[in-house]
């Protein structure tokens, strides 16, 4: 008499079933692991960006000018990077690696000043402050004694990349530049029109302590450093590859905001467009009331004094850059970090420019040739200011004596 013989496992459909079953875990849990891993790297952005604000304040505090740092990541414009600037300050203080401590949601590994480290240059003929002139470190003194675009230059930028000497943040123009310079008459303070203030030594020089604690913006409210936009097409595209991560073509990040500028109503311009070689400015004509701010519409817009550009005179932040889903991270002085949210999606955070009078651009142009999109207010005075001067009360006041 036959006997069936009885056979463990799973049959073709339970095993298609159980494919099935765990597919379907898998599409429901992916999502969730996608938002993990998002807001583990906004944690570790917010983490470096802290960890940099508390080295500045550290710095400040030991400086003889009680500066938060000594200049922006920009060869050209600020000295040899390992030996001037925020990012050679902070290891100079052993107080961590910057090039180890970048942005890991930003797709944009590296500052576009690396190409300048190579031989390109990203800094419109920018002047470096005489007495930084030929300053290097041991990294940059290798640099500039290699020939530019070569094999043995990329090396020598490497290494300094790797010893930490890299970011891809950018700073604000407060903290690389504190403010025009000024002079004055009996009855009125200027600021000298034909610079853009981008130089170093077209202004005070980087923010300083007492800058902060005289100024009439709390601390909480001045911004240093932030999540960095990519750079402009004709700088920020890698001229050569150096490494895996940094492959020749990829584009790179911006260094700094460039500083005071106002709308034209066809674009965002900066205050040498606007007065070029005419002379001086009336700096009452570019000062906006820090707390004067009213709802305009979807507009929220500074009230400001007489001003003859039509357009009040704001920070172009457009060095900042929303890459944390629509969020932007930014370190103050205070020590604290703020994430502000890019409420149009255009990737940018605007200060106040009512760039909505542009009605001849389409969407289109407007986020390529602007980068603004619209006139939703994203950086209110109440949480990051955005004027030209933090204490206001230093370009009023007249002279009181004959």
């Amino acid at each position: 008499m036959s006997r069936k013989q009885k056979t463990n496992g799973f049959t073709l459909v339970e095993l298609l079933v159980v494919i099935a079953i765990i597919g379907i875990l898998v599409s429901m849990l992916m999502p969730a692991f996608i938002a993990v891993r998002a807001a583990a790297r906004t944690t570790q952005c917010q983490s470096n960006l802290k960890n940099f604000a508390l080295s500045m304040n550290n710095f400040a505090t030991n400086d003889p000018a009680g500066r938060f740092c000594t200049g922006a990541y920009d060869w050209n414009r600020d000295g040899a990077p390992d030996r001037f600037g925020w990012v050679h300050d902070m290891i100079d203080q052993n107080a961590g690696l910057p090039g180890e401590m970048l942005c890991p949601a930003s797709p944009f590994r590296a500052s576009e000043k690396v190409n300048d480290l190579l031989g390109k240059d990203t800094s419109d003929l920018g002047r470096t402050p005489p007495n930084r002139v030929g300053i290097f470190g041991p990294y940059m003194t290798i640099v500039a004694g290699t020939p530019i675009l070569s094999p043995e230059r990329d090396a020598a930028v490497l290494d300094m990349i790797e010893a930490g000497y890299s970011t891809n943040y950018a700073s604000s123009w407060f903290m690389v530049r504190g403010q025009p310079k000024l002079q004055g008459d009996t009855t009125t303070t200027y600021i000298d029109g034909s610079s853009g203030f981008k130089e170093f030594q077209d202004t005070t020089g980087p923010l300083k302590y007492r800058q902060v604690e005289g100024g009439q913006v709390p601390a909480a409210n001045v911004p240093l450093l932030g999540c960095a936009a990519p750079g402009d097409s004709d700088e920020a595209f890698l001229v050569r590859g150096i490494n895996e991560e940094l492959a020749e073509g990829i584009r790179l990040a911006e260094s700094f905001n460039d500083g005071p500028a106002f709308w034209d109503g066809t674009a965002v311009k900066l205050i040498d467009d606007a007065y070029g070689s005419s002379g001086l400015v009336d700096i009452k004509n570019c000062i906006i009331a820090a707390d004067g701010w009213p709802s305009l519409g979807s507009v929220m817009e500074p009230i400001a004094l007489a001003n003859d550009l039509g357009s009040p005179v704001l920070q172009d932040t457009r060095d900042w850059y929303a890459v944390h889903n629509n969020k932007c991270n930014i370190a103050m002085a205070d020590g604290s970090v703020k994430t502000v949210v890019d409420r149009n999606g255009d990737g940018f955070l605007n200060p106040g420019f009512d760039v909505g009078e542009d009605t001849m651009s389409t969407l289109e142009d407007k986020a390529a040739r602007i980068g603004y999109t619209d006139s939703t207010l994203e950086l209110h005075p109440s949480v990051i200011y955005c004027g030209i001067m933090l204490n206001n009360d230093e370009v009023l006041k007249e002279s009181f004596e004959d």
